[in-house]
């Protein structure tokens, strides 16, 4: 009976042995025996906090992209009103020097004109 008591207890404290040297915890981290890395599932714990910290610093560089992104619509929106109106003028001022260009050479040849009818 005795034998039989030491060799459960041996056998118990053999399985705790294999055990622990399957899994051994170290602060927060679990580390794994590589003969069950398999088997085992990844452990969530850790991951999951990772995985919203990472979701929740994507999430505030979009917002601040978009915020960007509308400032520069904004940019670019007063860019097109600005060359538009540079446009305008530009077509306005052409006209006006075609118009003086053709003033000028109307007097030119009235000019000539004048001074063939004189000779």
């Amino acid at each position: 009976m005795r034998v039989s008591v030491v060799l459960l207890l041996f056998f118990f404290c053999c399985v705790q042995l294999q055990r622990g040297d399957d899994q051994l915890v170290v602060g927060d981290v679990q580390l794994l025996n590589k003969s069950h890395v398999e088997s085992s599932e990844p452990d969530q714990t850790s991951v999951h906090p990772d995985v919203w910290t990472e979701l929740r610093e994507l999430r505030n560089m979009v917002a601040e992209l978009k915020k960007q992104n509308t400032a520069l619509e904004g940019r670019v929106v007063s860019t097109e009103v600005g060359v538009e109106a540079l446009r305008e003028e530009n077509a306005s001022s052409m006209c006006r020097v075609v118009l003086l260009r053709t003033i000028q050479d109307s007097q030119y040849i009235k000019g000539r004109g004048q001074k063939t009818q004189r000779k």
